[in-house]
């Protein structure tokens, strides 16, 4: 890590893996980047590094992967076809994938049920760390953290399709969340992200999917 300019790294789960390459990065000065879709160590590890980081220039950026990128992106781009002045109050994201878990992912899940993933972020902080402005300051106030859940079954009219909600929705919103920050703008933003279903069956499916995944989760 010493020796190089820039580290990249696509190995997770990165709460097992991870932590010892953001601590060494932002010690030495090397700049980061990773593919994690695990927001909560990505808060942990700013939490830990972000003011070490400042004092080395290094650059550490999370969230780099397909599942967070496209979405990132979307946001930035409304902001900027807007007339000058004005700023974002509503996203509203509705998404059509097929996607199946990597052994990462799989792998961070088994660490949750066995209850070995790393602790969660401490309660004793009185901010977001995903609000801290470019120069660490915990000074951006703003909506962001109101992340919207739609009923499953509730019917769009446009689509005609089902909505249903998203893991993808939590780690979107954090990543948006961080970048509206950084960029000091959009501060009334509410960021909401929604799963396209086709039918009654599939949303269904994905409704239990994701309930028996939170509930092994926590």
């Amino acid at each position: 890590v010493k020796d190089t300019r820039v580290v990249m790294t696509t190995v997770g789960p990165f709460e097992k893996y991870g932590s010892p390459v953001v601590e060494c990065c932002a010690k030495y000065g090397t700049h980061y980047v990773d593919i994690t879709g695990e927001f909560d160590w990505g808060m942990e590890m700013m939490m830990q590094w972000e003011e070490t980081a400042q004092k080395t220039g290094a650059k550490m950026i999370s969230h780099c992967g397909c599942d967070c990128i496209p979405w990132d992106l979307s946001v930035m781009k409304l902001e900027s076809i807007l007339p000058e002045g004005e700023s974002l109050k509503t996203v509203s994201c509705k998404d059509r994938y097929v996607m199946s878990a990597s052994g990462g992912t799989m792998n961070t899940l088994l660490l949750n049920i066995e209850g070995k993933s790393r602790p969660k972020m401490s309660k004793k902080r009185n901010f977001d760390p995903a609000l801290r402005l470019p120069n660490g300051d915990a000074k951006f106030l703003c909506n962001q953290d109101k992340v919207a859940i739609q009923k499953w079954k509730e019917e769009d009219s446009f689509q005609g399709s089902y909505m249903g909600g998203t893991f993808l929705a939590f780690a979107n919103a954090a990543v948006v969340k961080r970048s509206t920050a950084l960029r000091q703008v959009s501060k009334d933003l509410v960021y909401s992200e929604y799963k396209v279903n086709p039918d009654f069956k599939t949303a269904f499916h994905e409704w239990c999917t994701q309930a028996l995944g939170i509930t092994l989760l926590t």
